[in-house]
């Protein structure tokens, strides 16, 4: 673990807090926003790389700066739009919107998280041509970029389904 992890964690824990203090309604508003801009980011951000004559990445079409200002910005005006919605629904599950918040928490986590470190090892990639040593050695970060666990767990699974062990 290095400090690239302890902000991760930072991160994390935020969300927890500003999550846990809200309504289930909210929360799952946040989500879909994170979602979306997520989603959103990466053609917006061809846009903006060309429209700015922004060098993109090899093998794609966007500056990983031009992705980074692309997610902040939809995820700002998701957020804008999620508190504007939930002002008139006002949908809540009482005792259990706590509970909510920490599971929506950590929906919102892994997305930021994963569009964060892919911005960060692009914006590398493009000076260094490598991703730096605090994002390749941090267990958090390298993760959240691959998510080498998750694609490991579905080969297991396929493996288990097709007769292989």
């Amino acid at each position: 673990m290095n400090w690239f992890d302890a902000l991760l964690g930072v991160l994390f824990l935020a969300l927890i807090v500003w999550e846990m203090n809200q309504e289930a309604g909210r929360g799952l508003l946040d989500c879909f926003a994170a979602l979306a801009a997520s989603q959103l980011c990466l053609p917006a951000a061809t846009f903006v790389s060309a429209g700015l004559h922004w060098r993109p990445l090899p093998g794609t079409e966007a500056a990983p700066l031009a992705q980074a200002l692309c997610f902040g910005g939809l995820f700002g005006l998701g957020l804008l739009a999620s508190r504007s919605v939930h002002r008139q629904v006002r949908w809540t599950m009482d005792q259990f919107d706590p509970l909510c918040g920490v599971v929506f928490a950590m929906l919102i986590f892994v997305v930021v998280g994963h569009t964060s470190t892919q911005v960060v090892a692009g914006m590398a990639l493009q000076k260094q041509g490598e991703v730096p040593q605090y994002l390749s050695s941090s267990v958090f970060g390298e993760e959240l970029r691959c998510f080498r666990t998750y694609h490991h767990v579905v080969s297991v699974f396929e493996g288990y389904q097709e007769g292989r062990q």
